[in-house]
C-alpha cells in the first residue's frame, strides 16, 4: 500500500470557515473540528481537526479510501490530506453545500415532505424505503471493501440533487478487513 499517491493541501487554499449548528450531539464531544471552504474548489472543504489527530491512523484512512475502486460512495470518501505549517491537521472531504441531513429533516419535518428532498416515488412511503436502500448500499459497497464505517447516525447522511451522501469519515470509527 506504500505505493498509493496522496494528495496534499496546504493552507494556501483555506478559504472562509463555515459552521453547520443543526448536527446531532456527537459520540465523543472531544472530537472539535472546523469547517473551511476550498478556495477555488466549493465541492471541497477542509476538515480540520482542533483537538489533535493520530496521523498515523488518518494517513491510513486515505491511503485505504485511494485504494477502493467502485461506485458512487466512492465520490463521497475524503481523498487527500490538509497541511497547515508543514503539519498534516485534517482532511479534505467532499462539501454538499446544498445538502440537508437526514438529522435535520427528520427534526423539522414530516414523512410526506420528504420528498422535498428525496424523491424517487410518489408514494411516501416507498420514497422512504428507496432512500434506506440506498443508505444501506452505500454501506455495503464499503464492507465489500474492507472498510467498516460505524459512525452510523441521521447527521452523516446528507441529501443534495436527490441523491444521498455519506460524510464524516473518522479513522476513530472506521476499521478495515484484513483480508
Amino acid at each position: 500500500m506504500s505505493d498509493v499517491l496522496i494528495n496534499y493541501y496546504d493552507e494556501n487554499i483555506k478559504g472562509e470557515e463555515l459552521f453547520f449548528g443543526d448536527a446531532p450531539k456527537k459520540k465523543n464531544e472531544d472530537d472539535k473540528s472546523r469547517f473551511f471552504r476550498v478556495i477555488d474548489d466549493q465541492s471541497k472543504l477542509i476538515k480540520y481537526s482542533v483537538t489533535g489527530l493520530d496521523v498515523g491512523k488518518v494517513t491510513n484512512m486515505i491511503m485505504n479510501f485511494k485504494l477502493v475502486n467502485f461506485g458512487p460512495v466512492k465520490n463521497d470518501l475524503p481523498n487527500s490530506l490538509y497541511v497547515e505549517n508543514d503539519i498534516i491537521s485534517g482532511t479534505v472531504v467532499p462539501f454538499y453545500e446544498n445538502g440537508t441531513s437526514l438529522y435535520k429533516i427528520g427534526e423539522t419535518h414530516s414523512l410526506s415532505s420528504l420528498s422535498k428532498f428525496y424523491k424517487r416515488d410518489d408514494d411516501d412511503i416507498r420514497n422512504l424505503f428507496i432512500m434506506l436502500e440506498e443508505i444501506l448500499t452505500k454501506l455495503e459497497e464499503l464492507v465489500d471493501s474492507g472498510i467498516f464505517y460505524t459512525d452510523t447516525n441521521p447527521g452523516n447522511f446528507i441529501v443534495e440533487s436527490n441523491n444521498v451522501h455519506l460524510i464524516d469519515f473518522d479513522p476513530k470509527y472506521i476499521t478495515y478487513d484484513a483480508t
